[in-house]
C-alpha cells in the first residue's frame, strides 16, 4: 500500500497551501527587499567618499529617496511578519494533519471519523484565532469542506502497520532530508563568506606591504561582500 500511497504538499489543508505560499513569498519578498536597500545604501556611501558631490548630486538624492522608498515598502507589507509567521503556521497545520491521519491524540480512532473531522476543524479554527492578523494580511479565507483531503482521508482508513510506514516515509524521512539540505546550503554559505573574507584580508595586506591607495575602495568592497552575503545567509 505505501507504493500507492504518497503524501505531498497538495495533499494537506487548504491552509496549509496557502500559509506556506504566503510564507515563502514574503521571505523572498525579506530577502530581494532588504539586499536591494543595502545595496542602494553602500552605493551611496561609495559616491560620498569618492566622488565631487555638486557632480553628482542628484544621483546621490535619487539613490537616498529610493532607499527611503525601499524601507518604507519593507515596514508597511511586513514581509519578515508575513514569513515567520506563515511557516509556524503552515508547520502547525501540518503537524495537526499527520495527527488526525495517523489517529493519534486528539482525533483517535475510538472518536468516530464524524467526531475526528470535528475536531480537526475546530483545531483549524482556533489556530486561525490565534493567527488572525496573519490572516487578514494574506486574505486568507476558511472552508471547512476544503480542509479535510481525500488522501488525508485514504490514510486515516489503513491499518495501523500501513499508517506507520506512511509516516516514516513521508514525515520522518522528509523532515530528515529537509534538515540534512538545510545544513548543507549553511554550511556552503559560511565557506563562501569565510573565502571572500580571507580573500579580502589577503588583499588588504596587499595593499599595506605595497603601499597602494585602495584602502577605501577595499573597506567599502568588504562591507558590500559581508553585508550582502551575511543577509542571504
Amino acid at each position: 500500500m505505501i507504493n500507492k500511497v504518497k503524501i505531498t504538499d497538495n495533499d494537506f489543508p487548504g491552509l496549509f497551501g496557502k500559509a506556506d505560499y504566503a510564507s515563502t513569498k514574503a521571505q523572498k519578498n525579506y530577502l530581494i527587499f532588504n539586499t536591494a536597500f543595502l545595496i542602494v545604501l553602500i552605493v551611496v556611501t561609495f559616491i560620498f567618499e569618492n566622488f565631487n558631490q555638486s557632480e553628482f548630486k542628484f544621483i546621490s538624492l535619487s539613490l537616498i529617496f529610493a532607499s527611503l522608498i525601499l524601507n518604507f515598502t519593507i515596514f508597511y507589507f511586513r514581509f519578515e511578519q508575513k514569513w515567520y509567521e506563515g511557516r509556524a503556521i503552515a508547520e502547525s497545520i501540518k503537524t495537526l494533519s499527520w495527527k488526525y491521519m495517523m489517529k493519534s491524540r486528539p482525533f483517535e480512532s475510538s472518536l468516530g471519523d464524524a467526531v475526528a473531522d470535528e475536531k480537526f476543524i475546530d483545531y483549524l479554527n482556533s489556530l486561525i484565532g490565534e493567527k488572525k492578523s496573519f490572516f487578514e494580511l494574506v486574505g486568507g479565507k476558511f472552508s471547512s469542506l476544503s480542509q479535510i483531503t481525500s488522501k488525508m482521508r485514504v490514510v486515516r482508513s489503513l491499518d495501523y502497520n500501513q499508517r506507520l510506514d506512511i509516516y516514516e516515509v513521508y514525515r520522518l524521512n522528509n523532515q530528515l532530508k529537509w534538515y540534512k539540505q538545510k545544513s548543507e546550503l549553511n554550511q556552503s554559505r559560511k565557506t563562501y563568506l569565510l573565502l571572500f573574507n580571507t580573500f579580502l584580508i589577503i588583499l588588504s595586506l596587499f595593499v599595506i606591504v605595497f603601499d597602494l591607495e585602495l584602502i577605501t575602495d577595499i573597506r567599502i568592497t568588504s562591507g558590500i561582500i559581508v553585508i550582502i552575503v551575511s543577509t542571504l545567509a
